[in-house]
């Protein structure tokens, strides 16, 4: 294997296990029991982008290796910097823990919404895949402010000015100040719970957060859209109207729908 690139190289003992690494994004391979076979990859860093052509589980040797990672993880360099924008300057919710795998976040703007966007590997300064998650109320008129916005987005900007341009809000609400404003609430006694009021968890078995909420204003209660969907699903009488089902909040009894998937 050729090492003279910036692409650093680490080992085990025994020489059976080997991690290349660049710029902070790994991938690990496996030595093969015969020289004929191929190298098998145990760990990558790498998203999953369909468009690049994911590295196989067994690739014929280093070289190749080496060359794919380099080479996607200079396609994917922007897409990066853009999400490490969102990171500084954003309140994540989804990822816990950002890795390079991740090419979307789940952003805090309100108690009663949040936003998920999904950046394209290969055009990462393009208009991102947007989702609000939250109260009927508020996902409806955030998404008319989008509509309105959209033909401003400018693929020249910095991603986080055309996001905020988007969203026509100044700044994006950060970590800080969020906890010290629910912390206030809690000291006068409103509820500001985020786990799920169905599984009484904050994950779901698909390792998604609650992103559905009441639209009462003196409920707000958090539901996972899975959850949410099977207890509106039992109960005889609600109704089904452009694959969305009505019914009532489990916890105010206020109108509530889910989308079915």
């Amino acid at each position: 294997l050729d090492t003279s690139s910036e692409i650093q190289v680490f080992s085990d003992w025994t020489l059976s296990t080997i991690t290349l690494s660049l710029n902070d994004v790994t991938l690990k391979l496996r030595r093969p029991k015969r020289e004929t076979c191929p190298w098998t990859i145990v760990h990558s860093d790498l998203p999953d982008v369909s468009e690049l052509g994911s590295f196989d589980k067994n690739i014929p040797n280093l070289a190749a290796a080496r060359n794919k990672l380099k080479s996607q993880v200079q396609i994917l360099e922007r897409a990066w910097w853009n999400l490490k924008e969102i990171d500084e300057n954003c309140y994540v919710l989804d990822p816990l823990v950002p890795k390079p795998c991740h090419l979307f976040r789940q952003i805090y703007l309100t108690s009663s919404l949040s936003m998920f966007i999904r950046i394209n590997a290969l055009y990462p300064m393009d208009v991102p895949e947007i989702k609000f998650l939250g109260s009927d109320i508020e996902v409806e008129l955030k998404k008319d402010v989008v509509s309105r916005n959209l033909h401003n987005w400018d693929p020249g900007c910095d991603f986080i000015d055309n996001m905020s341009m988007l969203l026509n809000i100044d700044t994006f609400p950060k970590k800080e100040e969020v906890k010290k404003e629910t912390s206030m609430e809690e000291h006068r006694g409103a509820i500001s719970d985020e786990e799920c009021c169905i599984c009484f968890s904050l994950e779901s078995d698909d390792e998604t957060l609650p992103d559905k909420i009441c639209n009462n204003n003196k409920c707000r209660r958090h539901f996972h859209t899975s959850c949410l969907l099977q207890w509106l699903q039992t109960i005889a009488g609600n109704h089904v109207v452009f694959d969305h089902i009505y019914g009532s909040c489990p916890n105010c009894r206020e109108n509530i729908s889910c989308y079915i998937k």
